[in-house]
């Protein structure tokens, strides 16, 4: 299973808890979750010396895959599996599995925590069941 996660990067750059952000990502990562982060941004909004400044400095702590996108329209065939947006960001018709909707910025970090929950619970090895009936056993 594919396990990719996108946020608004405009939401938590150059705020006083983007290293926390970052933290966050970071351990979930050490946890055995292997994810795609797709970070998008509306064009405009973000400066590129900012993005630059933000790539510098997390290079080492953003692993596996990250995408920087500019916009948050997704290709035909892109897929997110969890998606963590604003409530004026939410899209219906886009392919996402989850999605966590919040209202204000500080509730990035409970998308996260539900991020985390999520991926731990579908990574996660099931118990195998036992078969109840038998209609060929003599």
């Amino acid at each position: 299973m594919k396990v990719s996660l996108r946020m608004d990067l405009s939401d938590f750059i150059n705020e006083p808890y983007e290293k926390d952000v970052i933290s966050k990502l970071e351990e979930i990562h050490k946890d055995g979750i292997k994810y795609y982060l797709t970070l998008w941004y509306r064009d405009g909004k973000i400066i590129p010396e900012d993005i630059n400044k933000f790539l510098v400095k997390y290079e080492s702590k953003l692993h596996f895959k990250t995408n920087i996108v500019v916009n948050n329209k997704l290709k035909p065939n892109d897929f997110i599996w969890f998606d963590i947006t604003k409530r004026e960001d939410v899209n219906h018709k886009q392919q996402i599995r989850f999605q966590y909707v919040y209202n204000n910025k500080e509730q990035i970090f409970e998308g996260l925590k539900q991020f985390h929950k999520t991926a731990k619970f579908c990574i996660s090895d099931k118990p195998t069941k036992r078969q109840k009936r038998n209609d060929y056993e003599d």
